[in-house]
């Protein structure tokens, strides 16, 4: 079975010494006796006092408690007779207090140490004081530089804005161009592919004749061609092929060429409009690119002022807190005046203290035999010795002794 060192502590601690006896403890009557408190229950309980209240980065909790529990079950038996185990455990125990004694004399001399250097924690206080405060000029002077930056910055925005914008204008204005004439050829074109069927047929008989020579009435319109020539061809072109005359021939050819002179001068036009449209193209692109760097560097610049502002306000904050840390000082000294005084005091104790009690309980020697008296009731019974014959043996006794102090 598993057992707890506790337990077995506890398990030698019952176990009575060698030539010992136990006393009762009830007198006649049965009434109880009141017993004295013995003192090594009392020096146990400094021990336990100091393991409960020992500072738990030296000696941690758990540690602590097992060590409590073990104590009355170690401490009490008699160095004499301890068995091995709880031997061991008083050892321990008298390490853990040495560590502890050793850990309070170095926080003692940590702490003198702050107090040997109060003065200088004050001058050190004063120059952080005085340094946050120049510091506060050079923050202040950032956020104005940055402020100046980001004015700077918009502005470049603001124009990069408006040549996009512009760059943007053109473009439109020469797509818009190319596209119309764009539509203007393919009118002509159509007009050509019209053209060509009522070469082959007439305008009466075809599918959608009608609607051909409309287009044709459209595109000489919109482009001013000779209305007396227009005329004679659809006049022409109404007729059936066969029946149609030197003239109406000629006019159609003519008005054929115009058409494909009306064409070849509108893919001139589109053909001189590729150039200026693509650097359009270009320009409004870089632009839209200048501008957007231009929006990046002013969004950097707002984040930089952005910073600035913070830092100016931490910078603010500095100097109030190292105010504050100045007006404390004293207030500071005076507390760690106070605790050097304590932990000396408890350190003092503490050698004075539980160290003296485990050095004393370390060596535990056992109590003496108990020496038994006759009860009072043999002593009434016994005959009274008269005092001639208490003379008498007196003297008979040092007779005795004569010869020998003779001799």
């Amino acid at each position: 079975q598993d057992i707890s060192l506790a337990a077995t502590c506890h398990h030698f601690a019952a176990m009575a010494p060698r030539g010992s006896k136990r006393t009762s403890t009830a007198g006649a009557g049965g009434a109880a006796k009141k017993r004295a408190v013995n003192p090594v229950v009392e020096k146990i309980q400094v021990l336990v006092t100091a393991l409960k209240e020992a500072d738990s980065a030296v000696l941690p909790k758990t540690a602590a408690q097992m060590l409590v529990g073990m104590l009355p079950g170690c401490f009490s038996v008699p160095s004499l007779y301890r068995h091995e185990f709880q031997a061991s455990v008083v050892e321990m125990v008298g390490r853990e207090l040495q560590t502890l004694a050793a850990a309070m004399e170095r926080d003692v001399e940590e702490t003198k140490a702050k107090v040997d250097g109060v003065e200088d924690d004050r001058k050190a206080r004063q120059t952080a004081l005085a340094d946050a405060q120049a510091a506060i000029a050079d923050l202040e002077a950032a956020v104005v530089a940055k402020k100046d930056e980001l004015a700077a910055m918009q502005v470049a925005q603001g124009k990069a804005d408006v040549d996009q914008k512009e760059a943007d204008k053109a473009l439109r204005d020469v797509e818009a161009s190319y596209r119309e004439a764009v539509g203007k050829k393919d009118e002509v074109k159509g007009a050509l592919e019209a053209l060509a069927l009522l070469k082959t047929a007439s305008a009466e008989t075809i599918d959608h004749g009608k609607q051909l020579i409309k287009q044709l009435a459209h595109v000489s319109k919109k482009f001013e061609l000779d209305t007396t020539l227009c005329e004679a061809v659809f006049k022409a072109l109404k007729k059936e092929v066969d029946q149609r005359q030197s003239f109406d021939v000629i006019a159609i050819n003519h008005f054929d060429g115009s058409l494909q002179t009306l064409a070849a001068k509108l893919t001139a036009e589109l053909e001189a409009m590729e150039e200026p449209k693509a650097k359009a193209s270009e320009e409004a692109n870089a632009k839209a690119k200048v501008s957007e760097e231009a929006k990046q560097v002013c969004e950097a610049a707002g984040e930089a002022l952005k910073a600035a502002k913070e830092a100016n306000h931490s910078g603010h904050q500095a100097v109030k807190g190292a105010q504050k840390v100045v007006e404390n000082w004293l207030n500071d000294t005076k507390t760690i005046m106070d605790a050097f005084e304590a932990k000396s005091k408890a350190c003092v104790e503490f050698r004075s203290s539980p160290l003296v009690v485990f050095e004393e309980l370390r060596e535990l020697q056992p109590e003496p035999e108990p020496v038994e008296e006759a009860p009072k009731e043999q002593e009434a019974d016994a005959p009274e010795v008269p005092e001639a014959a208490m003379i008498d043996a007196t003297a008979a006794a040092e007779g005795e002794a004569a010869p020998v102090n003779a001799a």
